[in-house]
């Protein structure tokens, strides 16, 4: 398998702000929620199933996702994310190479502001608050990027009862990609309940994933 280079705006280099840095509509309730593929001396790296979860690169293409190279290096190495190792055997995921200074820490790629958990009707105040995303954040102490999450439905939708439009769900998370996956319905059935446009549904559903360094969606979490 072929060396992969770790891309320009990996959240892991010291050199990223992941707000100004990382496109695709970043969001930093999505990017806190990636602390379940970090390993602890307790689980080391092992979910409550029993399964390996792998923090995906943002770069790479919902439904074909491959693993974060910065996130790799640091689990395999100073994380100790033992059930990365046992999977890591044989070279399933071929030579990873990083560029520049890394985060020691997953809490360090979040930058200055780590989401902190709010309430409902702090949720709701905040979707209907007016003025900038910087002004709304600055008032409940969120980065605009988390502030943005919310408004646009991207984050505590189930709160708020917003939900994304197929036109605008451009990056699609790998649990969508999943349930795509597994709906039993018709196309148009899936579409309309799952939110997103036929020609999505048909995609993913026709989508091959032939290539051993690919997990399955539910394995793998994209930010």
């Amino acid at each position: 398998m072929k060396t992969r280079v770790q891309c320009k705006a990996c959240p892991w280099k010291t050199s990223t702000v992941p707000e100004r840095d990382i496109p695709g509509n970043y969001c930093a309730t999505k990017h806190a929620a990636l602390v379940r593929t970090i390993a602890t001396p307790e689980n080391r790296g092992y979910n409550s199933d029993g399964a390996l979860r792998l923090m995906a690169c943002h770069e790479t293409e919902a439904g074909a996702e491959q693993v974060c190279v910065g996130w790799f290096v640091n689990q395999a190495g100073p994380g100790n994310n033992i059930a990365l190792r046992f999977a890591a055997l044989g070279g399933r995921f071929g030579k990873m190479v990083t560029v520049g200074e890394q985060h020691k820490t997953f809490a360090a790629t979040l930058g200055e502001k780590m989401p902190e958990k709010l309430t409902k009707k702090q949720v709701l105040e905040i979707y209907a608050a007016k003025g900038t995303l910087q002004e709304i954040g600055q008032k409940y102490d969120l980065s605009p990027a988390h502030v943005g999450c919310i408004k646009r439905g991207v984050s505590h939708g189930a709160v708020t009862g917003h939900k994304l439009p197929a036109s605008t769900r451009k990056v699609l998370s790998a649990e969508l990609i999943t349930q795509i996956k597994q709906h039993e319905g018709t196309v148009k059935a899936a579409a309309k309940e799952l939110g997103v446009a036929e020609s999505t549904i048909k995609k993913y559903r026709n989508s091959p994933r032939s290539n051993p360094g690919q997990f399955k969606s539910k394995q793998l979490d994209a930010l």
